[in-house]
């Protein structure tokens, strides 16, 4: 005879449900209404060519995003599917073949950073102003993005475990933290480079917390000997699907900063980006 599922398993699920629902629209908000408020201020404290540049550096870095080849969709569907089949082994496999393909990927971005931050004068209208400002706005922000790839993971996880309420918490209260500081900052008379170290930080600091939560609810093995090469081909062939989402999404609404900046002005960009914003909000809140 089998054993029927414990009469409470319903009602928890339904609870979670609720926690998940309900903190996603929660920081949706919160991102929506921080956004709309917080860009203005940015833009009349740093002005147009300061907030121009801003916005191009972090549309260029996003570029990066491509490099993920879908591997992020991959690890929330096998982390879902082999947590419920107890396959704690080729989880961990999974886990630490990506955590490895990441590492490397984030040092080669790093590279490209470095390279990218001698040139990015050349190839884009940088205002005279911030010619020396620009090369360090490109590594800071190039940097944060590689470095977030592998410990980006571990959000990854947490989605493929249903814990988006642990998500949503850490997003809500990382952009509240983040707009206050900007805003103490500006009022102090910090300048473009310090508010993009506050900006990029708090990703990372995010991540710090999910590798926290991972560790709690999901102690599986790190190490060398879990890294092989068939793990690696699910991950890509999985996600060669998101991979051509991702290009293309990134193509249609993200391209345009650039394009402005190769033949404009980062003044442009500042005219252009708070016209889109308002569009862009309910799809890309981030």
């Amino acid at each position: 005879m089998s054993e029927s599922a414990p009469p409470h398993q319903p009602v928890n699920l339904k609870i979670q449900a609720v926690k998940n629902v309900g903190s996603s629209w929660l920081a949706l908000a919160v991102t929506v209404a921080v956004g709309f408020f917080l860009a203005p201020f940015i833009l009349h404290k740093l002005g147009d060519e300061a907030y121009g540049l801003w916005i191009l550096v972090f549309s260029l870095t996003g570029y990066y995003s491509l490099f993920d080849l879908g591997i992020r969709s991959t690890i929330v569907r096998y982390v879902s599917k082999l947590t419920t089949t107890g396959d704690d082994d080729q989880l961990a496999r999974i886990i630490n073949t990506s955590f490895f393909s990441y590492s490397v990927l984030a040092v080669s971005l790093l590279v490209v950073t470095a390279i990218g931050s001698r040139v990015i004068d050349l190839l884009f209208h940088v205002p005279p102003a911030f010619l020396n400002a620009a090369p360090l706005l490109f590594l800071i922000v190039g940097s944060s993005i590689a470095l977030n790839f592998p410990l980006g993971l571990f959000a990854g996880i947490l989605e493929g475990l249903q814990k988006f309420y642990w998500l949503n918490l850490t997003q809500i209260i990382s952009i509240l933290l983040r707009a206050w500081l900007i805003v103490v900052a500006l009022k102090r008379g910090g300048g473009l480079v310090t508010i993009t170290l506050i900006t990029v930080s708090f990703p990372l600091l995010s991540s710090v917390a999910h590798i926290l939560m991972v560790r709690r609810s999901l102690p599986l093995p790190f190490g060398a000997r879990f890294v092989d090469r068939r793990s690696f081909r699910q991950l890509i062939s999985y996600g060669a699907a998101t991979f051509m989402i991702i290009v293309a999404a990134r193509l249609r609404f993200q391209t345009d900063a650039l394009v402005i900046g190769m033949f404009l002005s980062s003044s442009a960009i500042t005219l252009f980006s708070i016209g889109s914003k308002l569009v862009d909000y309910p799809y890309f809140p981030d």
